[in-house]
Formats: C-alpha cells, structure tokens, sequence
C-alpha cells in the first residue's frame, strides 16, 4: 500500500500553491472518469484523484490514517474534499485525521447521510418519513425499493458507525450536498443528516439524474464549481 501513489493529479503536478485542490473520492470502484469530468468544469482548480487501487491490503484504518499524512504532506493550497457515494463516507473517517487549516470544506454527492448513532438510522419506512423532507416526491415503487435497502444499509454502515462514534461530531468544516432527483439508492431527502457530520452545511443541488448523475448531468459540472467558490469566498 502507497498512499502518496493514491494519489493522482489530474491536472498538473502536486504540490501548488496557486490553485485550489479539488481531492475526488470517487464512488465504488474507483473510476477517474469523475475526476475527469470535474476538471473539465474550470481550469482555475487542481483536480486530485484518490486512487483506491494503490490503497488495498492492510487495515482499514491505517490505510485511512496513512492517505490523510500523505495530503497533510503534499497539498500546499487548501482543499476542498468532494465524495461520491462511497467517497463521502470515506471523507468522513478519513477527516479527522487532515490538518484543518488545509481544508477548506467538503461536497457529499449522492450519499444518503450515516447516522451519529446507529439506533437512530430509521429501520422502517414509517422513522424514514417522519425523518425526512421531500419523500412526496417518490412513487410507491421508489418506497418499497428503500424500504428493502435499509436493512442492507444497517449491514453497509456498521464500520461507518464505529468510526463516527468515536469522534467529535459535528465536525466544524462546511458542507454542500449535491443530489440526483431521481436517485434511488441515494435519494435527496435522505441527505440532510450529514448536518450531524458536517456544520454548517451551506447548501444542497439536486441535479438531474439518478445515481450515476454525474455522468449523465449536464447540470452536475457548474453546480460543482459553484459549490467550490464559495467555499473559497464565503468560508
């Protein structure tokens, strides 16, 4: 395991202190095609791709604790964080390890938020409603689909819980959160909690497209970028 080989810049060499960093944890399976897409959205940034194949064997947290030392090392300017699905349940273990003056905030896409608490996840579609906002918006069909995955959920996010259990939540960098409007494996009304992670959170998109949006969202680009600048402006 290399953590700094994780680490692949898109567009130009590490370290800068012109630009800000853009550091992409992309979704399961680890595509560049994510990082390639929001380089594309403006030149004024350095886009860095978290590669998660250089990242394997080894214990989990040591390889998180290792690649948080290795951006600790390299990014002169500050950074903003950006997960995809898995990537922002990464960003959230791997965070309290970063220097914080490096960090200028974190963009969750398409990631429905851990619990603080695993008891407070909702374990039935009756919690999920009372928890969330925007659930009038999903068919029958959209319903029983997330009711069948929360049992799945509760499996996925035992090791999330355990690690945000042990730290100090909220922690205090600032958030964005981006969505697809038809996402069902993460859909925008499930997305809020991350408040109890994040804070404050600034805002939230909700783009067209399902899980994949970023790949088929004309929308998704811009909205990126804005979240961007105002981390930089606003923060």
């Amino acid at each position: 395991m290399n953590a700094k080989a994780a680490l692949k810049s898109i567009t130009q060499s590490m370290p800068t202190s012109t630009k800000t960093n853009i550091v992409v944890f992309p979704h399961a399976g680890g595509s560049v095609s994510l990082s390639y897409l929001i380089s594309k959205g403006d030149s004024s940034f350095n886009v860095i791709h978290v590669d998660y194949a250089e990242l394997t064997g080894g214990d989990a947290t040591d390889t998180l604790r290792n690649l948080a030392e290795a951006l600790n090392e390299d990014l002169d300017a500050p950074a903003v964080l950006f997960g995809h699905s898995l990537g922002a349940y990464i960003i959230s273990m791997l965070i309290k390890w970063l220097d914080s003056e490096r960090v200028l905030g974190v963009i969750v896409s398409g990631a429905t938020a851990p619990s603080e608490r695993k008891n407070e996840r909702p374990t039935s579609i009756s919690e999920a409603v009372s928890q969330s906002e925007g659930i009038e918006n999903f068919t029958e069909s959209d319903l029983e689909y997330f009711h069948r995955k929360i049992a799945q959920d509760s499996q996925l996010m035992e090791p999330f819980d355990r690690v945000l259990d042990e730290a100090q939540l909220p922690y205090k960098v600032p958030g964005f959160l981006l969505a697809g409007d038809t996402d069902r494996i993460s859909p925008s009304w499930t997305m809020a909690a991350w408040s109890r992670v994040f804070n404050p959170i600034a805002g939230m998109s909700v783009v067209p497209g399902g899980h994949d949006f970023p790949a088929v969202s004309s929308e998704f680009q811009s909205a990126v970028v804005e979240m961007v600048l105002k981390l930089e402006n606003e923060f």
